[in-house]
């Protein structure tokens, strides 16, 4: 199980491996469960611009977040 406190801060890396941002936060489906499912990640790029990215493009390995696609 990964919580947010390890992902908040994390690089998050395309196929290409070019970063794209950094974890900021994370967006859930609340179904009424103990561990709701996370549906988006929301990154910080440079300046103020934020990127949303679906979770099911996304692959995670501890702290090395990259996308799938």
């Amino acid at each position: 199980m990964i919580f947010l406190s390890q992902l908040l801060g994390a690089e998050v890396s395309d196929s290409a491996d070019q970063m794209l941002g950094r974890i900021e936060d994370i967006v859930i489906r609340d179904i009424g469960t103990l561990y709701p499912p996370v549906v988006l990640l929301v990154l910080k790029q440079s300046g103020k611009t934020r990127l949303t990215v679906p979770s099911s493009v996304v692959e995670i390995w501890g702290r090395d977040v990259a996308l799938s696609q």
